[in-house]
């Protein structure tokens, strides 16, 4: 039997949101690389953001192949930047909570979890 072909159409929301994690993970990391270039190259500091970068990368490559882990790594990735922004300054943390909430408004649509499910929305 074959799914309704609206199941198997990516939802616009995670295109969006994966593409613009893409563009933002790509560009930061051309922006910064600088800092991974010797001698600072194999700081600890360094590395880890270079790793918390191309998780998010990671993240939406994954998210367009349609894996739920994905979208829920996004999601936590998202809030952990807004943890992250709130110990930087309080507006930092404001916008970041506020992209969080755009992202999570996208991602948790119960018809975005129906076709990372591989489900019609109407049977959840």
């Amino acid at each position: 039997m074959q799914a309704a072909p609206s199941m198997n159409k990516r939802p616009y929301e995670v295109t969006v949101v994966s593409w613009i994690l893409i563009v933002v993970g790509v560009a930061s990391i051309a922006m910064n690389a600088s800092a991974l270039l010797p001698p600072q190259a194999f700081q600890a500091g360094n590395l880890a953001i270079l790793g918390v970068r191309l998780l998010g990368i990671l993240c939406a490559i994954y998210m367009l192949r349609r894996r739920n882990w994905a979208r829920w790594t996004a999601l936590a990735w998202i809030a952990f930047h807004a943890v992250i922004g709130f110990l930087n300054s309080v507006g930092q943390g404001i916008i970041h909570a506020l992209i969080f909430g755009l992202i999570g408004l996208a991602l948790l649509r119960s018809d975005v979890g129906a076709w990372f499910r591989g489900r019609p929305a109407d049977a959840v």
